[in-house]
């Protein structure tokens, strides 16, 4: 266990040590104020009795006066030294649990997209929130703490050797089983910590997902099936935990059974039997029992800490491993020197992918040429999604490649990828900060006048100028505060800031109305202006401009050419321009036709089916 928490340490784990090695001495300074009272006391009911070896004879060196001169001297060290471990060692905690969080956010940042598509968000934030969460304890203060009650436990078990060596025996014939015991029991507790660790992640994706979709669950009432998987969720984890409580109570009294058996032993020794320390009523004997007995009890109590202890640390342990086996996943393979596109073409060369076993792309092959614009439409299903993460490399392609510049994105740095896309897709995201803060976030450096042109140009500098504080106003998560379209639209002028050269566009007017619709095509229209375009789309009409269209069909290339061309041909893409052509042209007079001609086919449809006799 030392070894995988000096691991998470890496380069802290000196101050780490130090911490423990300053908290264990804090421990041993806590038995000598026991020490001190016992030669006072010896000194009291017997005076030049023979002292402890290492330890000075009485007499005048240990008097009341002298006595407490030392044990002020005593705490004032531990005062100095136990400051000194709380600061040291907090300082180490603190510090390693914030490289931790940053290399493990920045190693998810890393990972292909893939890793996340085959977990949950309950999984996938467990290595950031509870496994860390369980980690942090330990690294801040338990295992000082560990390190202080073994000091206490040791040191005190050789001062009772000094006394009386069958003391110390006895002493730790509670110990010993005792510690056995919750040995054997950790070690099992260890093997069923997955499990927990594994309902805890289901009870936070279940509970996350029943808050984004409480408006669902009203609508359709309290017996829905989010509640259903949140109910479930909620109750094995009570099953859970109430099975380890059960275990655990068991073991925890069996325990203290036989810690506590040890030391009315130890008491019972003390007693004025033939055979005991005090069997001749001996005053320095008896001063010397009490020293043991004080001192044991001084020992009972580290003991049960160090038990609770072992607890956080067989926790740490499962949360430990878990942490390695996520870090030992692999990102991307990282060019060592990125490459330079020679311009902004884009071009996939016999792409073929297949996601968990399951084909998407086929055979795909097409160029787009700098600074024009080509459509992909096709119905849900086909491939278009995933074209755009091909050319972002969120995953890698299983066969062929994809080039920027005639430079395969495979090698390129994903910083450089990053300078020469930019994309507007359908799920905005942004963060709870403000208006500015969040348009800026594509490019930091970025000016405030940059940033009102890039709203101004985006069709949002209208809306944000009635907000309460307008560039400064606090938008709420993922703009909680706007509309649809008001968020698209500032997903727009964050993606026109960062000014690209390739811009993707997935879907980025599907979920809005007609008024914002008209906004955001303003907006497009502003941005792709002398850029090379890649348009996902399922509406028509907004491609019928584009200098290429693309038809996908199960992942593949069914047909392309210009809108003219493909109506022309008469292929798939015609067909799908005559269908939403037939939608779009369904004036409210128009649509009653329609519903009046489908009503009387109904009943006519009905008049034609024979009654059963």
């Amino acid at each position: 266990m030392l070894t995988m928490i000096l691991r998470l340490a890496g380069p802290h784990r000196n101050r780490l040590l130090a911490g423990v090695a300053l908290r264990m001495l804090d421990g041993a300074l806590a038995l000598l104020p026991v020490l001190v009272l016992f030669l006072v006391l010896r000194e009291l009911v017997a005076p030049g009795a023979p002292g402890l070896p290492g330890v000075p004879d009485g007499g005048e060196g240990w008097t009341p006066l002298r006595a407490g001169m030392c044990m002020a001297g005593i705490v004032a060290l531990r005062f100095v030294v136990h400051g000194a471990s709380v600061t040291v060692g907090h300082m180490a905690g603190f510090h390693i649990l914030k490289r931790l969080r940053l290399r493990y956010a920045e190693h998810l940042r890393s990972l292909p997209v893939s890793w996340f598509s085959r977990r949950d968000l309950g999984e996938v934030s467990g290595a950031l929130l509870q496994d860390l969460g369980n980690v942090e304890p330990v690294l801040v203060e338990k295992l000082a703490a560990m390190g202080s009650a073994v000091t206490q436990i040791a040191v005190g078990l050789a001062c009772i050797a000094i006394v009386d060596w069958r003391l110390a025996l006895l002493a730790c014939c509670g110990f010993v089983p005792a510690a056995l015991l919750m040995w054997w029991v950790n070690g099992r507790l260890e093997r069923r910590m997955p499990e927990r660790i594994r309902v805890l992640a289901a009870l936070t994706s279940r509970t996350v997902e029943f808050c984004q979709g409480i408006g669902v669950v009203k609508a359709f009432g309290i017996q829905g099936k989010s509640t259903a998987l949140y109910e479930r969720a909620v109750a094995a984890h009570r099953d859970v935990n109430l099975g380890l409580l059960r275990y655990v109570g068991a073991a925890a009294t069996l325990y203290f059974t036989c810690l506590e058996l040890g030391y009315a032993g130890l008491v019972g020794f003390g007693l004025p039997v033939p055979g005991g320390v005090t069997d001749r009523v001996d005053p320095a004997a008896f001063a010397a029992f009490l020293f043991a007995a004080v001192m044991a009890f001084r020992v009972h109590g580290p003991t049960h800490d160090l038990v609770d202890l072992s607890g956080f640390m067989h926790q740490m342990r499962t949360s430990g491993r878990r942490l390695l086996s996520v870090e030992a996943d692999e990102p991307l393979p990282v060019p060592p020197v990125s490459a330079v596109p020679a311009d902004a073409s884009v071009r996939f060369e016999n792409v073929a992918f297949a996601y968990e076993g399951t084909p998407v792309l086929r055979d795909i092959s097409f160029l787009i040429a700098p600074k024009t614009m080509t459509a992909v439409v096709g119905g849900s299903g086909a491939g278009k999604t995933t074209l755009v993460s091909l050319l972002c490399r969120f995953w890698d392609v299983d066969a062929g490649c994809v080039r920027i510049g005639g430079v395969d994105v495979r090698d390129l740095r994903e910083e450089d990828l990053w300078r020469h896309i930019t994309v507007v897709f359908q799920r905005f995201s942004l963060f709870n900060d403000t208006v500015r803060a969040n348009i800026r976030f594509a490019r930091p450096g970025a000016t405030d006048d940059e940033v009102v042109a890039a709203a101004v140009a985006a069709r949002c500098h209208e809306f944000i100028m009635e907000l309460p504080e307008g560039y400064d106003t606090v938008i709420g998560e993922n703009g909680a505060s706007l509309s649809g379209g008001q968020r698209q639209r500032l997903s727009i002028a964050r993606a026109m800031l960062k000014n690209a050269p390739i811009v993707v566009l997935d879907e980025a007017t599907a979920s809005v109305d007609l008024d914002n619709e008209r906004l955001i095509q303003e907006a497009i229209q502003n941005m792709v202006q002398s850029k090379t375009v890649l348009l996902i789309a399922h509406r028509l009409a907004t491609v019928a401009a584009a200098h290429q269209i693309l038809v996908l069909d199960e992942g593949r290339i069914a047909d392309s050419g210009t809108h003219d061309g493909l109506l022309a041909g008469g292929g798939q893409y015609a067909r799908l321009w005559d269908m939403q052509s037939t939608v779009r042209s369904w004036t409210p007079s128009g649509l009653a036709e329609h519903v009046e001609q489908a009503g009387a086919a109904s009943r006519q449809a009905f008049r034609d089916v024979p009654l059963s006799k």
